[in-house]
């Protein structure tokens, strides 16, 4: 409950943010359902099943696990990043959805390291795994074990503030509910010119009050939610900036 103090500028460096765009005219064509059993499994004609190789051709080294790196993400996107496998023909992205692991993209390059999937939901918490493939001589593919998962999540919408209740020595922000984990109340203080955290407050609240401050005195004031992925959050935009004065 205690207060957490920001003193980053206005500008917040753990933002995550991709404006790039992402398709790959190269995959290979995946004829399978879009779902997969309780395994990553997938019965395409890039075959994967649970043997490495495919019966009655030449055994094939199968290639290393992918390692998931970094991912970046939008409102409604998330970009993740992986190191190159040595020898892969391409990469299969799978998304956990519903119980069961989904095809998501089968990508037919082997120095293909990213992938970005749009349409998502703001706010949400989306896992992936991914497995490599390379070639036997006959062409089939030889598939490699999944990656571990990466938990990724798309941006929460802007907030918006919608009243401020004001007192003697403090101020009521108010504002809509959204998908997120939490949301950050931010201050500006003028003697810094520095924009300081109040407080993270938790999800499924939609108001918070700042307390301790001056009589008589006006006060800027911001909020952005976030979204956490494992140890890494997602950012909303900052909300437009309040200015509000107490009595």
């Amino acid at each position: 409950s205690s207060s957490v103090t920001d003193s980053s500028s206005a500008t917040d460096s753990s933002s995550v943010t991709d404006s790039s765009s992402a398709t790959d005219s190269s995959s290979v064509t995946d004829s399978s359902s879009t779902t997969d059993s309780s395994s990553t499994a997938d019965s395409s004609s890039t075959t994967d099943s649970s043997s490495t190789t495919d019966p009655g051709t030449a055994t094939v080294t199968p290639p290393a696990v992918p390692e998931t790196t970094t991912f970046t993400s939008t409102e409604n996107a998330v970009r993740i990043n992986w190191n190159k496998v040595d020898g892969a023909a391409g990469y299969r992205i799978y998304r956990f959805e519903n119980g069961k692991w989904k095809t998501v993209k089968t990508l037919g390059k082997g120095d293909t390291t990213t992938y970005r999937e749009g349409k998502l939901e703001a706010g949400k918490v989306y896992e992936y795994k991914i497995k490599a493939f390379v070639r036997d001589e006959n062409g089939n593919a030889v598939w490699g074990s999944a990656s571990d998962v990466f938990t990724t999540a798309a941006d929460p919408v802007q907030p918006v503030l919608t009243k401020i209740g004001r007192a003697k020595t403090a101020v009521r922000l108010y504002w809509q509910d959204m998908e997120c984990s939490g949301y950050k109340v931010q201050k500006y203080d003028e003697s810094t010119g520095k924009w300081e955290t109040v407080k993270l407050v938790s999800a499924g609240k939609t108001d918070y009050r700042i307390s301790g401050l001056e009589s008589g005195t006006n006060y800027k004031l911001r909020i952005r939610a976030f979204t956490r992925a494992g140890s890494e959050k997602s950012y909303s935009k900052w909300s437009a900036e309040a200015f509000a004065s107490t009595k």
